[in-house]
């Protein structure tokens, strides 16, 4: 267990409630329904500001967690009829060049959406699709909570999940590097407990090595030694 490196400060808006109700929580003086309610508001309403606020200065790590986790089932747990899942999976590259190269970091969109159906990663009863394009981390960091709010309740088609574009930024490598990506996709269920996660987690664990193989397939390139 790796200790927490953010600094705590005693000194935070008191006026900001979701902090307040989360503090009320941990004793014992207020439901945590009441928090999921606080958050799911302010993420229906786009106050992404209210959240941000409250999970950047929160007064010590139990109030920061509690908030996480409440805004985590704030947009995952809901009552939706089709439930809906996005998920990033982190894929890292090690990469080395004598000389400047660039890798295109797409997959063959298909061949890996197979690859999913094939291991049984993804649930035969789902609707599911994962992207090709390997997400850097400045555009994951950048979607706001009440984003992933809005798509859960209102996607319909996993092929068309996600309302903006998203870019594969090409990887540039002298020498040696290391590059967190991410693959991205949904699954839309009909409300089970396994929606929660969205894709089988043991079916993905005994598959990795294999997807490792596929990824350095994919992204061979002249001159680059690879190994994701």
């Amino acid at each position: 267990m790796l200790a927490d490196p953010r600094k705590y400060s005693t000194v935070f808006p008191h006026t900001n409630r979701v902090i307040n109700e989360a503090q009320q929580a941990l004793q014992n003086q207020l439901n945590t329904a009441a928090l999921k309610e606080a958050i799911a508001d302010a993420l229906a309403k786009e106050n992404d500001a209210l959240i941000n606020v409250a999970l950047n200065l929160a007064p010590d790590f139990a109030t920061s967690q509690l908030i996480w986790q409440t805004l985590d089932n704030a947009i995952n747990l809901n009552e939706c009829e089709k439930a809906t899942s996005i998920f990033a999976i982190p894929v890292v590259l090690v990469l080395g060049s004598k000389n400047k190269a660039r890798i295109n970091p797409v997959l063959a969109t298909d061949e890996l959406n197979q690859f999913f159906l094939d291991k049984k990663i993804f649930y035969s009863e789902n609707d599911s699709f994962v992207s090709g394009k390997l997400i850097d981390p400045v555009f994951i960091s950048g979607i706001k909570p009440s984003q992933l709010y809005h798509w859960v309740r209102n996607i319909h088609q996993a092929k068309l999940w996600l309302p903006i574009e998203v870019l594969a930024n090409s990887i540039e490598v002298l020498g040696e590097g290391v590059f967190l990506r991410f693959i991205v996709g949904v699954t839309i269920g009909n409300g089970q407990d396994n929606i929660i996660l969205g894709i089988n987690e043991e079916a993905f664990i005994d598959s990795r090595m294999e997807l490792m193989q596929l990824i350095n397939k994919e992204l061979k390139t002249d001159g680059v030694t690879l190994f994701p």
